[in-house]
């Protein structure tokens, strides 16, 4: 995930199917640049979710974050200012089925990754294994939208200059109020990641 220009962050530089890939890439970078940050290989053993969480686009119900309020609040977060680590929620209820733990802004929509959880949540009154869930929306790609809980300040009717986001959702787009978003689940398990700063 891209560091933010705003803020150091660690970054992911690369990812590759073999150790032996990543551990190349960690050599190339040490030997071509001047750099004491350090480089480090993991291995993800988790899945990622990629959010399209929300935009500045007018939703299904007439309101509007303005792009000031988002680039306000990516700001914030990068500045630390903001908590970074929030939960990612089914459908705004229950126990979190993921964190999210990297969020910036890419033209007028909110970008976020989370990472998957393990344990259980509840659904209408069953209990169900968090990856259960994701296995689903990962196998159904075109059915998952994204939204988010938030407080905000209104300027106008509807309209939005600042929020203060606490949640996001994974959900069906149908049912999102905002039609422009998505939610894709990235399979990481079998990928070694180098990331440095």
């Amino acid at each position: 995930f891209p560091s933010h220009d705003k803020g150091p962050c660690g970054k992911v530089i690369a990812t590759h199917d073999s150790k032996a890939g990543a551990e190349a890439q960690a050599r190339a970078i040490y030997a071509n640049e001047k750099s004491s940050s350090p480089v480090f290989i993991t291995k993800a053993g988790a899945r990622f979710m990629f959010l399209i969480t929300t935009n500045a686009y007018t939703d299904r119900e007439h309101e509007t974050i303005t792009s000031k309020a988002l680039e306000d609040y990516v700001d914030r977060l990068w500045n630390g200012q903001v908590e970074q680590v929030q939960p990612l929620l089914f459908w705004h209820k229950g126990k979190a089925i993921g964190e999210i733990v990297w969020s910036d802004l890419e033209g007028p929509f909110l970008i976020e990754v989370a990472r998957e959880l393990p344990g259980a949540y509840e659904f209408q009154g069953v209990e169900y294994p968090i990856s259960q869930l994701w296995d689903y929306i990962e196998n159904h790609p075109d059915e998952w939208g994204a939204s988010h809980g938030f407080d905000y300040s209104k300027s106008d009717s509807d309209t939005y200059s600042r929020i203060e986001k606490f949640e996001t959702s994974v959900l069906p787009l149908k049912k999102a109020a905002n039609p422009y978003t998505f939610s894709g689940v990235i399979d990481m398990t079998s990928r070694d990641i180098v990331t440095g700063k």
